[in-house]
């Protein structure tokens, strides 16, 4: 089984096991408590580990759940190694998964030097990738590296601007988190309907706008929006669409033709 020397004279091998056959990393003991809390604990508490290492001079600990490619670059850099971590132009899907080991076992500090640059060259790898990943791996990273104007933007743009599930099985954002998203979402349609639903009432069963076939066309426009709106999340509806219509019928409702075309020909989803 072939074997990652990032300390060649370390004491402690990683198996990760998520790859056939498993992956190996040699590091040192002494790097890991210094670098993280949770290895601190491990390694000089009062666990298996701590007394396998004090007795033989040697552990090994089995990693189960993660990333090899994201542990070894972790890794690297606990050791100082950045040379042989990655740089420029880094996948989010790999970014995701670094964000996952580093807040795990609490090596922010470790990884830290190379945030700026990798922040601000990250690039989806997979263009198949599909929003609710992308979203998924944006909280995640943001969250994991404390970067909280992203983590606000990134929940902002989620509640406002996009129709998908928020789903965090699996990452370090904590699963309230998405839960929350989605009830503010859920919250939005809900006001959104009935703003719609008061304007369809009070402005257009009793007023004309710019002629009947414009009223006409409005209308059919609001009640299939309504109808869109009723199903809540699960319609896929984007709220900030919405509420740019909504906007330009009450502010501009008297802008002529224009206005009306353009808000009745428009896609919400």
């Amino acid at each position: 089984m072939p074997i990652h020397n990032i300390c060649p004279d370390g004491d402690t091998t990683l198996t990760l096991t998520t790859t056939n056959p498993p992956t190996r990393l040699l590091v040192s003991s002494r790097h890991l408590i210094t670098a993280s809390s949770y290895y601190r604990a491990l390694l000089t508490g009062p666990f298996r580990e701590a007394t396998t290492l004090r007795t033989h001079g040697h552990v090994q600990i089995a990693l189960p759940d993660d990333n090899p490619t994201a542990m070894i670059a972790v890794m690297n850099a606990v050791h100082g190694r950045f040379f042989s971590v990655p740089g420029r132009k880094i996948k989010l899907e790999l970014l995701n998964d670094i964000a996952v080991v580093v807040d795990k076992y609490e090596l922010f500090e470790s990884v830290s030097t190379m945030l700026s640059t990798w922040v601000a060259t990250v690039r989806v790898g997979n263009p198949r990738a599909s929003l609710r990943d992308v979203a998924k791996w944006l909280l995640c990273v943001s969250w994991a590296f404390n970067m909280s104007e992203a983590f606000r933007f990134a929940t902002k743009e989620l509640v406002l601007d996009t129709g998908v599930d928020v789903e965090l099985e699996g990452t370090c954002v904590p699963l309230n988190v998405g839960a929350r998203i989605m009830r503010r979402r859920a919250a939005l349609i809900h006001t959104l309907r009935s703003r719609i639903q008061r304007f369809r009432d009070a402005e257009y069963r009793h007023s004309t706008v710019c002629g009947t076939y414009c009223d006409d066309l409005v209308l059919e426009k609001l009640d299939e929006t309504l109808e869109l709106l009723s199903r809540g999340p699960k319609s896929g509806v984007k709220p900030q669409i919405i509420r740019k219509m909504v906007h330009d019928l009450y502010e501009h409702r008297m802008d002529s033709h224009q206005v009306i075309q353009n808000c009745a020909n428009r896609t919400w989803i």
